[in-house]
């Protein structure tokens, strides 16, 4: 905090912007802006040029001032700029807590953006579509199991333990499939032509790291606390 001036706060940019770069994860997860809903950015982790990082901080402010509610309905609304508003769809996200969130696509970019302070926002940047991937082989599994134990002999402590491995092991890949597929469908509601599986990573991402920058933003008070 700066002496004399007890209501203005400091932030390290560049060691913002490192933890933001080390957030990425292509190629769902592409740029990571912090920005004001005035379109002044902070800190970012991208390859774009900055020219258009302004750009898109600016545009994504505006939307996010206009369009960000909590409703009953929900509270992350899908904005696409070529459509009416009056076709905006809300929907729940219990991810990204009891704040108004935003859904922005335009062209071949969509973000999910949310608020992490007053009047600052958190941007996760992607691609609308994926490019389709090569056929993958299936033998991870199989591996997995005979390097566990359980293709060995009936009836060994270490068959009954990788046994009761396996089956919780797929208890919890069978509840991860059902959550998955659940919140799919919500992202598919909000009526965007983005793809559902780019919109659930860039909405995971910008919970997690909105939480974390939200409660770091909150105790700050010079640059070497970030």
């Amino acid at each position: 905090m700066i002496p004399g001036l007890p209501d203005i706060k400091m932030l390290d940019a560049e060691a913002l912007g490192g933890l933001l770069e080390d957030n990425l994860s292509p190629p769902e997860i592409t740029s990571i802006l912090v920005f004001g809903t005035n379109g002044a950015i902070f800190a970012y982790g991208s390859s774009l040029p900055t020219r258009q990082l302004r750009n898109l901080s600016a545009t994504y402010g505006a939307a996010y001032t206009c369009y960000a509610k909590t409703a009953s309905s929900g509270n992350l609304t899908g904005v696409n700029p070529a459509s009416h508003p009056s076709s905006y769809v809300t929907a729940q996200s219990i991810s990204l807590g009891d704040v108004g969130s935003i859904v922005f696509e335009l062209d071949d970019l969509v973000a999910v953006v949310t608020r992490i302070a007053d009047r600052v926002l958190l941007a996760a940047v992607g691609p609308s579509k994926l490019e389709p991937e090569g056929p993958t082989t299936q033998n991870g599994r199989s591996t997995k199991q005979a390097l566990d134990g359980t293709d060995g002999p009936n009836g060994t402590p270490n068959s009954i333990q990788s046994d009761t491995t396996v089956r919780a092991d797929a208890q919890l890949e069978s509840q991860y499939e059902i959550d998955r597929t659940d919140d799919l469908a919500r992202l598919s509601s909000l009526n965007l032509s983005a793809s559902p599986a780019i919109l659930l990573a860039l909405e995971s991402k910008s919970a997690a790291l909105g939480r974390f920058l939200s409660q770091k933003l909150e105790d700050l008070e010079s640059p070497e606390d970030f």
